[in-house]
């Protein structure tokens, strides 16, 4: 039952160092690559997942019921899902960010091509270079 325990001990930190890569990414980086985090972090959750299902199992054969054990899991567990709230928050803030700035661009880029195409400017100087 301990080394199961450890087991998933170790994959709820590798889950949480994941989370905090994360987050510091979006701190030190102007794009961070969305698409590799999240595939990054959906490996380190299904591995999580796994050794929870394994503990959980262990926990239900097992004949002395270890309350403190799946007290402390519990406790890990309601932390990492903390986390994830903030880091679900913090990817929807990046993305709307994206968009807006992405409205932007194709605003002044309309703007810029209805210039272009009158061919007209509010200068109406001619120069010469022979002159």
């Amino acid at each position: 039952m301990n080394s199961i325990f450890n087991t998933l001990t170790r994959a709820m930190d590798h889950y949480r160092t994941v989370q905090d890569e994360q987050m510091a990414s979006f701190d030190r980086e102007l794009m961070p690559d969305l698409k590799s985090l999240s595939f990054k972090r959906n490996q380190a959750y299904a591995e999580l997942k796994n050794h929870l299902i394994n503990f959980l199992n262990a926990v239900q054969c097992d004949t002395v019921y270890h309350v403190d054990t799946v007290r402390l899991c519990m406790e890990k567990l309601d932390k990492i899902m903390e986390k994830d709230k903030k880091l679900s928050k913090s990817i929807r803030r990046h993305r709307d960010d994206i968009r807006h700035h992405m409205c932007k661009t194709g605003e002044t880029r309309a703007a810029f091509s209805g210039y272009v195409k009158t061919g007209k400017t509010t200068d109406t100087t001619k120069f010469s270079l022979t002159q």
